[in-house]
């Protein structure tokens, strides 16, 4: 239940309404300082000032604290920025190297696949030079080849 007398009267007028919005409630000073005397007043304003005074020197510690913490987070974050960075320098340096070592070996292959090659070719004619030769094997072999020429 609400007490406060706007929403009563909001109340009292509509009746038939489902669930009305309650006004808000109106700020907390002004509502002491509607229910104090004069004399209280002075005593009130007396204790804000000493509670905003108090709270000065709080804020201004929270807010180094918070400064800190700030600065310690961007520390750590420029700390782990750096790493990162090295990190990838690191990755980047490793993969030109395995490219040069791939580079290098695929040129090595290919030229075994050459040489391999070549060989192929010196022994089919060393084969086909042998076509007078009653081998078996050779004969087989000069009978595939002249197939698929």
């Amino acid at each position: 239940m609400n007490f406060h007398p706007q929403w009563q009267q909001q109340q009292q007028q509509q009746p038939h309404q489902s669930q009305p919005q309650p006004p808000p409630p109106p700020p907390l000073a002004n509502h002491y300082h509607h229910h104090l005397g004069q004399s209280n007043k002075s005593l009130l304003f007396n204790h804000q000032s000493l509670e905003m005074a108090s709270n000065s020197t709080s804020d201004q510690s929270s807010t180094e604290d918070i400064s800190s913490k700030r600065k310690q987070s961007l520390e750590r974050n420029r700390l782990a920025a750096y790493r990162c960075r090295e990190r990838k320098k690191h990755e980047q340096q490793q993969m030109i190297e395995q490219a040069d070592f791939l580079s290098v070996q695929n040129e090595s292959l290919n030229m075994m696949v050459g040489d391999l090659r070549n060989e192929v070719i010196a022994l089919r004619e060393l084969l086909l030079a042998h076509d007078s030769c009653h081998c078996e094997g050779v004969q087989a072999f000069i009978r595939r080849t002249s197939s698929t020429l």
